[in-house]
């Protein structure tokens, strides 16, 4: 005897919900699932963790300071979101040559990039604790042409959700991502 069941539809976040679709086209809605985020419990002065995308266009063609070093090539580039608890970046357009490594670190951790973790020419980096990310791209002098890096968003952990990190993803001018390089 069956004890469960099991389907797989076409589904779609709408706000905090997800609409499940009865074909591939998701020209009929079956239902709305209703969703709340993060109903858990948290202990007092713990309060609920969100993250933020921020717009912040990088590219390593045009943004941070290329240092050559005889047979290397070094990019190095930082950004700092003064009321972030957490970063983690999205660079849709990434290629890495073979030699290529990819070094970004906050103040707590350090994390390698390399050819084989890009995915569809693109990547969605590992969440790292702090408000700063540094990178560091290492690559033989002979293959720095062939480097693309194109971060266009920041992933910004925060506790508060206050109206400074709301200002910075909706784009605020006002609202500072520092740049250091």
């Amino acid at each position: 005897t069956a004890n469960a069941v099991l389907g797989l539809w076409p589904a779609n976040a709408v706000g905090d919900d997800i609409e499940i679709y009865a074909d591939d086209a998701r020209s009929h809605v079956l239902m709305t699932w209703h969703n709340l985020r993060q109903q858990n419990q948290k202990p007092a002065g713990n309060p609920n963790q969100f993250a933020i995308d921020v717009p912040h266009s990088v590219a390593a063609s045009r943004s941070g300071e290329w240092e050559d070093h005889g047979e290397t090539r070094t990019w190095r580039y930082a950004a700092t979101v003064p009321e972030a608890v957490s970063l983690s970046f999205h660079a849709p357009r990434i290629h890495l040559p073979p030699s290529a490594t990819l070094t970004v670190s906050s103040p707590a951790t350090t994390t390698l990039y390399r050819a084989a973790d890009v995915a569809d020419g693109g990547l969605w980096s590992r969440i790292q604790p702090g408000n700063t990310l540094e990178f560091a791209l290492d690559v033989r002098a002979d293959e720095a042409a062939q480097v693309v890096l194109e971060i266009t968003s920041l992933q910004v952990g925060d506790l508060r959700l206050d109206r400074r990190m709301r200002a910075m993803a909706a784009g605020d001018p006002d609202t500072p991502c520092v740049e250091n390089y």
